[in-house]
């Protein structure tokens, strides 16, 4: 037996219009299996799209009412509780300060947002026992978790079946109940919460793990909080927002794991990588393939050196095989520099460096790029000169200035009667972003130094080089990435733009070889002036190359800014690059709050005229 489609859509649009009509649109999974599958995400509304699954619905005795029901808790938490995406992080903060443990915290939110919307908001508005509760503790008893929200229902609906709870629970379901039906704000009532769940842990510790928390709300049965920006089309983007404040790298994934990981599908995820990774990896195998005689033959670049020595010859020389990402081999130079050839570093295919790490560091260091460049832009609206358009045609009148009588337009329209064929044109001024752009947009190259020297400063480097990689993104110019140490990654100029920008979070963590061969080959590829952003400690073990590509490359006229991060110190390397007259570089001795806005007004000097 299948449920009637129609059943589904009633209930949809009596739902909706009992919830003040969200903006969003039905699609009803037929089979239960397969939705889960082309979703993979256990959100039920996501981009305004509620979903309904009919299977869920077949295994109830009264479907239209199961699913009635269960769309008025989803809508609920949209409209009542938690309301939007910073209000619920605002209480999960204030959980935080209370148990000091961010998978409790966000345990504790999930627990006060699903009481909140079943046993005040609906209980009070519809006056009769969730019905949706009812079903889902009829078809299955609770575990592990579940067992304390059901306990917890079972103060406000006793007719709810009854089933056996552990005996810790007794003690701390009252309370809970007792904090929900407090008048207490928000964050009273979810600070208590929070203190319990961490007292009733400390009793039942396996049971309230870390893994089994996330077992909860992100396995089968799995529980996630509906806000308003899951109304909107771009849910994750404005949920991902939130992600600009945030400085802690602990704090950010946490909050992923928490927000974006539920919302975000496996197909998402691998969204045009794959195809990207494995397109360039044929491309190569072609190019090594013509070039696999000269390599034979010794006349690759830096093959005749086997072994790297110290900069200016001093001591002993340590083979390449010894220095690769060895911390051992740093440690036992202390920090010298060595020469190493440009040829020695290899590029690696993006596809295979990604870990999830990866996607979530891209939502963090985008959502602060994107932070930096919006305040810019806000604050500096003001200044910027506004372009007008002629719009539309209207009556000239004789107290109108006589500049703006259209003498061609009028004696079209007959003989020339002032105040009857005469003719003005209105004019319209255009938005800030709106207008010609003036002339050719230079295409940018983003390098980021990815080396070991650079892990304390990775995060604000990283972010600093997307500020970059947007600013020309925004300003409609052509872009592509480098993120570099002993090897390197690359996002060319037609590679997609989420490539791109997940080039800027891989931190490879071994020496620093600059790829001036790669870099060089792009702007040829450019085929115009390109801006080349390079963030870097300065330590690089092929200095003397790198700097005569660098000198080649500016008398060609393309611009070249680097900011130089002070960490490890590197002062041979860096004298020479400041006697490049091509190169400008900015000393930044304090990343944290210096390197963000010296890269956005190096930017805007070459993009705000087109914005």
């Amino acid at each position: 037996m299948e449920v009637d489609y129609r059943l589904a859509i009633r209930a949809f649009e009596k739902a909706r219009e009992e919830l003040y009509c969200p903006p969003c649109s039905l699609r009803i999974i037929k089979n239960g299996s397969q939705g889960k599958a082309s979703r993979d995400s256990f959100q039920p509304i996501l981009n305004g799209v509620v979903y309904l699954d009919l299977k869920e619905a077949y295994l109830s005795i009264n479907p239209e009412e199961f699913m009635l029901w269960s769309l008025r808790h989803d809508l609920s938490h949209a409209h009542y509780c938690p309301y939007d995406i910073r209000t619920a992080y605002e209480l999960e903060k204030v959980a935080l300060s209370a148990c000091n443990d961010s998978e409790i915290a966000f345990l504790a939110l999930l627990l006060f947002c699903d009481l909140q919307v079943d046993c005040v908001y609906l209980r009070n508005r519809f006056h009769s026992t969730p019905f949706h509760l009812e079903e889902r503790f009829r078809r299955n008893a609770p575990r592990g978790i579940e067992r304390l929200f059901y306990a917890t229902y079972r103060i406000f609906y006793p007719e709810i079946r009854n089933y056996n709870v552990p005996k810790e629970f007794e003690a701390y379901v009252g309370l809970l109940a007792g904090a929900i039906q407090s008048p207490q704000p928000w964050r009273d009532k979810i600070r208590s919460i929070a203190t319990l769940l961490a007292k009733l842990r400390g009793r039942s510790p396996s049971t309230f793990s870390p893994s089994a928390i996330r077992r909860f709300y992100l396995g089968i049965g799995g529980r996630t909080v509906t806000v308003r920006e899951d109304f909107e089309p771009n849910a994750i983007k404005r949920i991902s927002e939130v992600l600009e404040g945030i400085e802690s790298r602990e704090e950010a994934k946490a909050f992923y794991e928490h927000w974006l990981k539920p919302r975000i599908s496996k197909k998402e995820k691998g969204k045009g990588r794959i195809a990207s990774g494995y397109r360039k990896i044929h491309e190569k195998n072609g190019e090594r393939a013509e070039k696999g005689v000269s390599r034979d033959m010794g006349e690759g670049e830096g093959r005749e050196e086997k072994r790297g020595k110290r900069g200016g010859g001093e001591g002993r020389s340590y083979g390449y095989e010894a220095l690769q990402g060895s911390s051992k081999a740093e440690e036992r130079v202390s920090g010298a520099s060595y020469v190493l050839p440009t040829g020695m570093g290899k590029e690696r295919y993006l596809v295979r460096l990604l870990t999830e790490d990866s996607i979530w560091k891209r939502f963090w260091y985008k959502a602060r790029a994107e932070g930096s460049l919006m305040k810019f832009l806000a604050e500096g609206i003001h200044r910027r000169p506004r372009w007008t358009v002629l719009s539309y045609p209207d009556e000239w009148l004789i107290e109108d200035e006589i500049e703006d009588l259209d003498l061609e337009t009028s004696m079209e329209e007959g003989p020339f009667i002032p105040e009857v064929t005469t003719i003005k044109w209105q004019n319209q001024t255009l938005g800030s972003m709106e207008g010609p752009i003036p002339g050719y947009v230079p295409s940018i190259i983003t390098i980021l130094d990815s080396s070991r020297s650079m892990a304390n400063a990775f995060d604000e480097a990283s972010t600093a080089a997307y500020i970059a990689h947007l600013s020309a993104v925004w300003a409609g110019g052509d872009t592509a990435t480098i993120s570099f140490s002993t090897d390197y990654v690359q996002a060319g100029w037609d590679e997609d733009l989420e490539s791109k920008e997940l080039v800027l979070t891989i931190h490879f963590g071994g020496l620093t070889l600059l790829p001036a061969i790669a870099i060089r080959n792009l702007v040829r590829q450019a085929g115009g002036p390109c801006f080349i952003v390079i963030i870097t400690d300065g330590g690089w073990q092929n200095i003397d190359e790198a700097d005569e590509v660098l000198k080649v490359l500016g008398e060609q006229g393309h611009r070249i800014v680097i900011f130089h991060l002070y960490g490890w110190d590197y002062p041979e390397e860096v004298k020479k690059l400041k006697g490049n007259p091509y190169v400008t570089l900015y000393p930044i001795q304090n990343p944290s709050q210096e390197l963000r806005d010296l890269v956005l007004r190096e930017a805007m000097r070459t993009y705000e005229k087109f914005y």
